[in-house]
């Protein structure tokens, strides 16, 4: 299955992939700053972008895909970046594979969703879901959804990228990742992580709290925590330049 992205420069493959409510464009200023050093990915997950949604999507089905498209496009030992829904996919990814990553970014998301029939889990669901049966575009729940997503420190040219971003996300794709996160749970791999692993969040991440991925770096051996003053989920967007230096250092002392 062929993937669309956005790349420049040459070298180590440094793959970003997005959350739900996003695309691989969304990682424009990462691909622009980091291909200076590196070979800088921004994929579209399947069914974003002109990727072609899978037959039956789960977190072990866009872990086989991506690994397809690594070896498709001959991108040998990345360093894997994931947002939210993406840093969920690198942790299956991980367990299924995993002596073929380099180094992971861990941003903004959780190594657990939860039970399926938990409380928490129904009403997270019900809510991005219920607007579309009742017919709301994403155009209409971007003010909302930006709320949820951004912090305090988000500048206005992140909030007008994000905005953008949005609503290039087709309704159908953005209700079928949110049911994927259903029964996502990886916790018990988190020991097995053997390679240099940065969990990185916004001070202000409503969706992956700090202190939630603070513990969840205690249980990888190789790992490093960092935490971004101000920002919320979509860090990358909000400031790309605060999440740009915190990569820069990352990439730096662990490679």
């Amino acid at each position: 299955m062929t993937a669309t992205f956005i790349s420049a420069g040459e070298g180590q493959p440094l793959i970003f992939l997005h959350g739900i409510g996003s695309t691989g464009r969304a990682w424009q200023h990462q691909v622009d700053h980091f291909s200076e050093n590196y070979l800088a990915v921004g994929l579209d997950l399947p069914g974003y972008g002109g990727t072609p949604p899978l037959a039956e999507n789960n977190f072990e089905t866009l872990s086989h895909w991506l690994k397809e498209t690594l070896d498709e496009n001959g991108w040998i030992q990345p360093i894997l970046v994931g947002n939210s829904y993406g840093g969920m996919i690198i942790q299956e990814f991980l367990y299924l594979y995993p002596n073929l990553t380099a180094a992971a970014v861990l941003f903004g998301t959780s190594p657990a969703f939860g039970k399926k029939d938990g409380e928490w889990q129904q009403n997270y669901i019900r809510a991005r879901l219920e607007p579309f049966e009742n017919g709301a575009t994403m155009e209409e729940l971007v003010p909302d959804m930006l709320k949820g997503l951004t912090g305090s420190k988000a500048t206005e040219a992140g909030l007008k990228a994000a905005a953008e971003d949005i609503v290039r996300v087709p309704v159908e794709t953005f209700c079928t990742s949110v049911v994927t996160l259903l029964l996502f749970d990886r916790r018990k791999n988190l020991p097995n992580i053997d390679i240099p692993t940065l969990l990185l969040v916004g001070s202000e991440d409503r969706n992956a709290p700090p202190k939630m991925m603070a513990k969840t770096a205690t249980y990888i051996p190789n790992s490093q925590f960092a935490e971004m003053d101000g920002l919320g989920h979509i860090a990358h967007i909000e400031d790309p330049a605060v999440f740009n230096a915190e990569l820069d250092k990352f990439l730096q002392t662990a490679l």
